[in-house]
């Protein structure tokens, strides 16, 4: 009986350690943010533990973004900072192991650091936009909008007061299209969209291309233009 038990017990041990390393080797491979520019007279950026705040010198609206799975938070800055510069104090959640789903309530604590703000919005890239849509479910009264980049919501958000924008790259080859078109069930009835031509995946960020992406027949930085000028009309004519 007692060599029964060790042999589970060791196989136990075994199984453990193989996930363990499966575990560790999934996670340490990840896509890096390229350089950015840091100095810029109208939009301060402050790198926390946790987030990266790209603050202007005025604000009333605020944007928490999720970044997308395993991809540095530091490569949407590129992108945020042309919002920043248009006067939306834009906040990049920086989650755990570059993986947003191992954080999805991050908005709170980072809400609760920028009480400034008159309206705030909630936003992500990929798997960060499902967990964006997922925070903001629970809380559809702090929040006047959902900014969804290559994403959707995997929660019913059709009989909120939610205004919601979905971007997304016709060229983009790893957002699921399938899943994509039966979500859009879930989004209040006056949702915008906006479908970047020759846009893909890879280019809301700054990290390169992307593994199964799409080859895009635009500029990274014209489809953040695209980007940037959406997000921040639909902020600005957000009722």
């Amino acid at each position: 009986m007692k060599k029964v038990l060790k042999k589970i017990l060791v196989l136990f041990l075994a199984l453990l350690l193989v996930t363990g390393l499966g575990f560790v080797s999934y996670f340490s491979v990840y896509y890096k943010a390229k350089t950015y520019e840091t100095s810029d007279r109208s939009v301060t950026i402050r790198e926390e533990d946790d987030h990266i705040a790209l603050i202007p010198k005025a604000y009333e609206d605020v944007f928490i973004f999720y970044p997308g799975a395993k991809v540095e938070a530091e490569a949407y800055v590129p992108l945020l900072k042309r919002c920043a510069e248009k006067g939306v104090l834009c906040l990049i959640v920086k989650p755990p192991l570059h993986f947003a789903l191992l954080d999805v309530d991050a908005a709170d604590a980072l809400a609760k650091l920028y009480p400034q703000g008159k309206r705030y919005f909630l936003g992500g890239h990929s798997l960060g936009g499902v967990c964006a849509s997922m925070y903001v479910s629970r809380h559809p009264s702090d929040y006047e909008g959902l900014i969804l980049l290559a994403s959707y919501s995997n929660r019913d958000l059709s009989s909120s007061d939610l205004e919601v924008l979905d971007i997304y790259g016709d060229r983009d080859e790893v957002l699921n299209k399938e899943k994509h078109e039966e979500a859009l069930k879930y989004l209040p009835s006056d949702f915008r969209q906006l479908v970047i031509k020759g846009g893909n995946h890879a280019w809301f960020g700054s990290y390169g291309p992307q593994k199964g992406d799409g080859e895009a027949l635009i500029r990274e930085e014209e489809q953040q233009d695209l980007t940037a000028d959406a997000i921040v009309d639909f902020i600005r004519n957000a009722s």
